[in-house]
C-alpha cells in the first residue's frame, strides 16, 4: 500500500518486483487518483513491464491480480512491448 507517488518510486528504483492489483466491481468516478504517480513516461518502450498471472482467484467480491517484473532483455534482444 501506499500513495502513487511511493509506488511510481519504488518501481522507478526497481524495488517492487511483485504487483498486487485487486479490482473490484465498483465504479466511483469522478477525479479519481491512479494508483501509480510521478512524471510518467515518455513512451510504452521504457514502461517498467510484468508478467501477469495466469490463474487469479476471485477473494470475496474483489479479484486480486498478481504479476512480476519480466526479466529484463538480452543486450540486442528485442524488447517485449516496445513502440
Amino acid at each position: 500500500e501506499g500513495g502513487g507517488a511511493v509506488h511510481a518510486y519504488l518501481l522507478d528504483k526497481r524495488y517492487a518486483d511483485e504487483l498486487v492489483l485487486y479490482i473490484a466491481p465498483k465504479v466511483i468516478g469522478g477525479p479519481a487518483k491512479t494508483w501509480v504517480g510521478g512524471k510518467g513516461l515518455a513512451s510504452l518502450g521504457a514502461a517498467h513491464k510484468f508478467v501477469f498471472d495466469p490463474t487469479p482467484t476471485q477473494l470475496g467480491d474483489d479479484l486480486p491480480i498478481t504479476a512480476t517484473r519480466a526479466p529484463d532483455p538480452e543486450p540486442g534482444e528485442d524488447a517485449p512491448f516496445d513502440d
